[in-house]
């Protein structure tokens, strides 16, 4: 006879993580290997489904209405923070602050720190991607209107130019 405690925390958990996370966590908590796999024999029935792994967010791969409304709400949840929001707002002005500032100053270096600002933005909203995600989505969304807006107005500048000049 299987543990009724594990049973049940098996039945709860195994919809939502895989076998793996389940059984790590039940040894951490101290139980056997043997009282483990009896609970799962108890806990799931032959015919059942296994569960699917995690994404990297720690949910669940398949898509029920409950895990799309989760994925949904994440969503909104990163861009309606005020970290977003203030990593977004903070890198804009810093760079276009520091930029501007040194072209007045040193004009050489401008050029140079904004490129060195633009790559230190990247790297830095890839490695929190999974740390911060409203830090990182900030920088990397600030990172396209300081870099790909005015680089889109300048290409479309330049195309009406050239229009205007072979006409």
């Amino acid at each position: 006879m299987a543990n009724p405690e594990i049973v049940r925390y098996i039945r709860e958990n195994r919809e939502t993580y895989t076998r793996e996370a389940i059984d790590r966590n039940l040894a951490d908590a101290g139980y056997s290997e043997p009282d483990i796999q009896a609970a799962w024999q108890d806990a799931v029935p032959e015919d059942a489904p296994a569960s699917q792994a995690l994404d990297r967010w720690g949910e669940p791969l398949h898509q029920t209405p409950q895990t799309q409304q989760r994925e949904r709400k994440r969503g909104e949840r990163v861009f309606t923070t005020p970290v977003y929001w203030a990593s977004f707002l903070g890198f804009v002005v810093g760079i276009v602050a520091v930029t501007a500032l040194l072209g007045y100053f040193v004009p050489e270096a401008a050029a140079i720190v904004f490129l060195l600002a633009l790559l230190g933005g990247f790297i830095t909203s890839v490695l929190l991607l999974r740390k911060n995600q409203p830090v990182a989505f900030g920088l990397a969304s600030a990172l396209v209107v300081v870099f790909l807006l005015p680089f889109l107005a300048i290409v479309i500048f330049a195309g009406i130019c050239i229009a205007q000049l072979s006409a």
